[in-house]
């Protein structure tokens, strides 16, 4: 809401509401044409209306505060300028304004605090601003000003004097006509003397700030004061912070030093420990974090702050966590409080009594966690770790708590006191960084509001569990309070049933997220060292069955591997603040004075470089008796449930769960693997590739590359090439190439000492990378596989990081408003492709890793979100209505007509508009929905390259098709009006028929192309083939229901023959076919079909789809190759066929329309086979031996199907797993 470069105009008549009912505007103005408002004209000449309400109260309940209108908003040329001349409505005038001392954003805070009276009270906070004429005092609005804040500040006064010798760049005009050329003259100054006094003290008037909030009361009021008095400041902060501040002499960046934006961005996006880790590794072990914050990474200054009686106390940060007047023992600063609230844990909570009282209801939770996970693995093929770790802790700590499980381990999901919690938890803190926003939620009445900032009544309801258990006396239902009244009762203290409910939830939050985090990064860690899982898998098998927890914590390796994983991915990495206590303190060299806030963070202190080395390392020796283990400052600086006197109550808890869990987890899972590669070994990877040395470190690599090499290339030059061979035929996004002909020269054995540094040769080697090397014998094997993959997933890595580096030039050019050959220049390499600017290889890269994620990763998630950032960034280029005839206009028009999206219509829209428009259009194709932006829109101008129309409009068909199939699949089900089907399936059909004889109508292939045996000439072949294979694709999206209704009806059904599962888009997205294609029962439309009126018989509809999946068979079985006489060989023969490897081809993004065409064959083939089962008599004089040619001839092209996607799959693996459904739904249908 507040600018980031001037001034808003913020007040309370520019602001207005949204009503929730759109209607209702529609209705009064047809009521005011109907019966007109009353109205009368006054002496002056304005008409005044009668007002009316026809409609009642107007909901806003969900409404949103809207600017309406920026009235005198004024806008500064950049962020950092100041502002001099006046502005602001009288009554919201800053003080900076009147004194003339410059002003910024800030201005904005002080109209915002001064509009609260306007919005609660509907009273002005300034009541005398005006003189007895009516013209704005600005003497008078500086006394009241001193009345309630209390006189300014010494360097405001200085300011203010300094500021008076300047004049206004430009003289400003006032009411009165007289030209002002200062702040002074224009408001009638002077206001103070040379001393600062007040020049005015007897306008002064006796109020106080305190006095204008008699619409609140008690806390409520205490809180609102507290926040206006931070809004209504005599000077903007920065001033003072920036160049007068104890701290301006710490490092840092100077935007720190201004404002703690940035700090608090980073904390409400989960960015802080990264933010400030980042700043440690440029600034040193003390940086400025904030205007009165530092942050210390050096290990001394961290045990000074933390160690056992400092006076460093928690800070007020604290406090904002406070949901009532009570603290918990984690909020609480008062070191004598927290002692005595400590005390009562100490037993309940101690290592012993965990282990008597609590260890086998935490044993029976990891033994039925661990159990989950096998149930999900076993029934999906992979398992969510943090999800059931997540469920652990949190039922572990409710059993704890509360005395009873909240069961998520045994239903699998969370409770409505869990969702609640986290709720008042997000709420919580965003209020600790937007306090602002925590008070309006809790008094503007808006329900997403409340249910994130007043929960507390139905929290404080089921918390009452804890007090009831605590008292109670079943061994059942006792919880860990119980322990803590038995100490209270002692004379150790005392807790009340507020504080037990309070306690208990901050103890839930403590130990839920933080251990299933550590564990989950525990499990990935270790499954990503092969050795390292097997030794650890043999010490925890060494064990009896009936082991526990004192058993585990003997175990070397075992606890090694925790340390290890508590070090970089501990409980609790984040900022620890503390307060400065009375005197100040000197840290690295630096006085931090008191009252100013020092933070330390486990994150950074774990990551020292100095401490552990090679600290980003999962390396579980440095805790075991080696000679690489820890040092004994190592040891010291292991912190990851914090330190001194405040560390966590439940370190113990925390360590048996995970002993427990890691132990149960290794002994039932020897063996497993992460479905992911480890990112760790990404780095290493890539050095393995591109290291000069290699072969000096392991001299075995030379023949091991030979053996098992992968496709590699020497130079930007040879990766283009090989990319003209490839992938240019089936997804031509470069504009052709330069130079005839292209040859494809992968490297006879590796590792190059080339390293590509584009974004766009690096996504390109990660497909080259798929395809078998020439020299590969065994390409199938699982050691080529998995090489292959590695090589592959590191080139994508690497692009994706380029990309961000990308992105910020880009950010950094466009901000700074610099022209797109300055950004190019920013980029500080060369093109890859002479005719693409270096901008748009980030649209290319991100598009072609679009495909690697779906063909390759089967990674809809990932698809989509490489989409959705090529959408950002080729929008931003304005590729859309990119119409301008120049050097690069082939290659803009190519990146927007054809970059790979993949995903769902609906994701695209919310995504914004269009990922790149044509494959957009073919997510919807698949998914089975209609666009949700319009295929036609006028914005979308960038015309089509050459030759590229037809393809074009062919996938636009096929979207509405699947649009027509989405629209009658509703229908259906919510049985409305049918009277568009007929008019709109005629329109569809006859539009297909149009394209498809203007697809045979068009130019020969050499005709297109000025070579025919150019790759442009296969490129031109291939783009008219898929134009023609989506549109035979379309037709069958059209006709399917109608082709085969009276198989879903049942009409021709024999009781023995299933129907082929197509679940309206299972077929379609070939990563999601079902695990059983085979059968499913369902014919709850079968009423529904009965009714339609279609403008096709059954029979012409399965004729259509049977023409329209035979023609897709023959084009998807002669699309062309990659022409394998390109590859220069230095060791062997490479072609296709004869004692060669097949060349697979690349980009299947026709794979859906294959998987479409197999559908129809099997529901064809289905109804053969339902007819061969009906009882002579009913067939007539049909000949069965025809059906059994029909049934054959279908079993054939599904096998040429099988056959295109066994093509694919050489290079791409998820292709593979359509293959074998497929099959297994071809095996089922004509072999069983």
């Amino acid at each position: 809401m507040l600018s980031q470069g001037g001034y808003l105009d913020l007040k309370l008549e520019n602001i207005m509401v949204s009503f929730e009912d759109p209607t209702v505007l529609a209705d009064f103005m047809d009521s005011q044409l109907e019966k007109p408002m009353a109205f009368k004209i006054d002496s002056t000449g304005r008409t005044v209306y009668q007002s009316r309400n026809d409609f009642g109260p107007l909901k806003s309940l969900r409404s949103i505060p809207q600017l309406v209108d920026f009235g005198l908003a004024t806008r500064l040329e950049e962020d950092d300028d100041w502002g001099v001349w006046p502005i602001q409505p009288d009554h919201y005038r800053a003080p900076e304004v009147i004194l003339g001392n410059g002003w910024q954003m800030p201005t904005d805070i002080w109209n915002l605090g001064v509009l609260l009276w306007d919005m609660i009270d509907s009273k002005e906070l300034f009541r005398r601003i005006h003189d007895q004429g009516g013209s704005y005092d600005a003497k008078l609005h500086l006394a009241e000003m001193i009345a309630l804040l209390g006189p300014p500040p010494p360097e405001i006064i200085q300011r203010y004097q300094y500021m008076r010798e300047y004049s206004w760049p430009q003289p400003v005009r006032r009411e009165d006509d007289i030209v002002c050329e200062t702040a002074e003259e224009y408001f009638c100054g002077p206001f103070f003397d040379n001393n600062g006094r007040f020049l005015y003290e007897d306008l002064i008037p006796d109020r106080n700030l305190g006095g204008t909030v008699s619409f609140l009361e008690g806390e409520e009021r205490e809180a609102f004061l507290d926040l206006a008095k931070g809004m209504l400041a005599w000077h903007p902060d920065v001033l003072y912070i920036a160049f007068l501040s104890p701290l301006r002499r710490v490092p840092g960046p100077f935007y720190t030093s201004l404002t703690r934006l940035p700090l608090k961005s980073a904390s409400l996006t989960g960015n802080r420990i990264y933010f400030v880790h980042e700043l440690h590794r440029k600034y040193g072990p003390i940086v400025r974090v904030a205007p009165d914050e530092v942050d210390i990474s050096s290990l001394a200054e961290f045990r000074e702050i933390h160690r056992a009686g400092t006076p460093f106390l928690k800070s007020k940060w604290y406090e904002k966590f406070v949901p009532s007047k009570r603290s918990g023992v984690f909020t609480m600063r008062d070191p004598k409080q927290h002692a005595a609230r400590r005390k009562l844990f100490a037993r309940p909570f101690s290592k012993s009594e965990l282990r008597r009282t609590w260890e086998p209801a935490v044993k029976e939770k990891v033994q039925l966690a661990v159990s989950q996970i096998r149930l999900e693995l076993k029934t999906d093929g992979k398992s969510d770790l943090l999800k059931w770790w997540t469920f652990l802790a949190t039922d572990v700590s409710g059993h704890l708590m509360f005395g009873e499980s909240f069961d998520m381990l045994r239903v699998g999901k969370k409770n409505q006191y869990i969702h609640v919690l986290e709720s008042t938890m997000m709420g919580s803190g965003i209020g600790a960084e937007l306090p602002l926003l925590a008070w309006l939620g809790r008094h503007i009445p808006l329900s997403s509001f409340r249910n994130m900032f007043r929960a507390t009544d139905y929290l404080f309801q089921y918390g009452q569990r804890a007090i009831t258990n605590s008292r109670t006396t079943s061994n059942a239902s006792r919880n860990i309070f119980a322990g803590m009244l038995h100490e209270s009762e002692k004379g150790d203290g005392m807790i009340t049933d507020e504080e037990v409910v309070l306690e208990a939830g901050n103890l839930i939050v403590a130990g839920s997220d933080t251990t299933a985090i550590t564990l989950t990064y525990l499990v990935w860690a270790v499954l990503s060292q092969p050795n390292l899982q097997r030794e650890l898998e043999e010490e925890v098998n060494s064990l009896s069955a009936d082991f526990n927890d004192a058993a585990l914590e003997e175990l070397p390796l075992l606890n090694a591997v925790i340390m290890e994983a508590l070090r970089l991915y501990g409980a609790a990495p984040g900022a620890l603040p503390r307060e400065t206590p009375k005197g100040g303190a000197t840290f690295c060299g630096y006085f931090i004075p008191q009252g100013m806030t020092v933070s330390t963070q486990a994150y950074s202190i774990h990551r020292d470089g100095g401490v552990y080395p090679d600290p980003e390392r999962f390396d579980v020796s440095r805790w075991l008796t080696t000679v690489t283990s820890a040092s004994e400052l190592a040891k010291k600086a292991f912190s990851p449930f914090g330190a001194g006197g405040r560390i966590c109550l439940g370190i113990h808890l925390a360590w048996m769960e995970l002993r427990l869990a890691t132990a149960q987890f290794f002994r039932e899972w020897a063996g497993l693997r992460s479905v992911e590669m480890p990112f760790a070994e990404i780095d290493s990877i890539f050095d393995s590739i591109f290291s000069s040395h290699l072969d000096e470190i392991n001299p075995d690599s030379n023949s091991k590359s030979v053996s098992n090499p992968v496709r590699l290339y020497g130079s930007n030059e040879d990766i283009l090439d090989a990319y003209y061979v490839f992938i240019h035929p089936y997804f031509p996004i470069l504009p052709p190439s330069e130079r005839q002909p292209v040859s494809s020269r992968p490297l006879a054995k590796g590792p190059p000492t080339f390293e590509p540094t584009s974004p766009l040769s690096l996504a390109i080697s990660a497909i080259l990378s798929l395809i078998p090397h020439p020299n590969e014998r065994k390409p199938k094997t699982t050691e080529c596989l998995k090489r292959r993959r590695e090589y592959a997933h590191c080139f994508a890595q690497t692009a994706l990081g380029v990309i961000e580096r990308d992105y910020e030039l880009l950010s950094m050019s466009q901000d700074s408003q610099t022209g797109l050959a300055d950004t190019v220049k920013a980029f500080e390499r060369v093109p890859f492709h002479p005719k693409l600017e270096i901008p748009l290889e980030g649209v290319v890269t991100l598009s072609m890793l679009s495909i690697y994620e779906y063909a390759q990763r089967g990674n809809i998630d990932d698809m989509l979100q490489r989409a959705n950032q090529a959408l950002a960034l080729a929008m931003s280029m304005a590729l859309h209505e990119a119409v301008e005839e120049e050097q690069y206009a082939d290659s803009k028009r190519r990146v927007w007509w054809m970059t790979v999206g993949l995903y769902d219509t609906f994701i695209v829209w919310s995504l914004l508009i269009l990922n790149q428009y044509m494959m957009a259009c073919q997510a919807s194709a698949i998914s089975g929905t209609p666009p949700a932006f319009d295929l036609y829109d006028p914005w979308f101008v960038t015309p089509y390259p050459e030759g590229w129309k037809l393809v074009v409009e062919a996938q636009q068909v096929l979207v509405e098709s699947a649009g027509f199939a989405s629209d009658l699949d509703k229908t259906m089900h919510e049985a409305d009006d049918t009277s568009w089907v007929s008019k709109r399936m005629k329109e569809l059909d006859r539009q297909i028929s149009s394209l498809l004889f203007s697809s045979r109508d068009a130019p020969l292939v050499s005709q297109m192309a000025p070579h025919p045996e150019s790759i442009e000439c296969m490129t031109s072949k291939t783009m008219r083939d898929f134009a023609e294979i989506k549109l035979h694709t379309a037709r069958i999206k059209l006709h399917r229901l109608c082709a085969f209704q009276d198989i879903l009806s049942g009409s021709i059904r024999h009781p023995e023959v299933s129907i082929p599962t197509d679940s309206n888009s299972r077929m379609d997205m070939p990563l999601e076919i079902s695990s059983d294609l085979s059968l499913v029962e369902d014919f709850s439309l079968m009423s529904q079909i009965h009714t339609l009126q279609m403008p096709f018989s059954s029979e012409e509809s399965s004729k259509a789809c049977l023409h329209a999946a035979l023609n897709i068979v023959t084009l998807l079985d002669n699309l062309l190759y990659p022409n394998h006489t390109s590859d220069i060989l230095a060791n062997t023969q490479y072609a296709r066929g004869g004692c060669g490897n097949e060349l697979p081809r690349t980009m299947p993004t026709v794979v859906c329309c294959g998987v479409q065409s197999s559908y129809a064959m099997l529901m064809l083939g289905l109804k053969a086979r339902a007819i061969q089962h009906t009882a002579p008599d009913d067939i007539n004089a049909l000949d069965t031996t025809s059906l059994s040619d029909f049934r054959n001839e279908l079993y054939h092209n599904l096998r040429l199907i099988v056959k295109f996607l066994e093509n694919y799959s050489i290079a791409f693996e998820a292709i593979q797993g359509i293959s074998d459904k497929l099959n297994q739904a071809i095996d089922r249908e004509f072999l069983a």
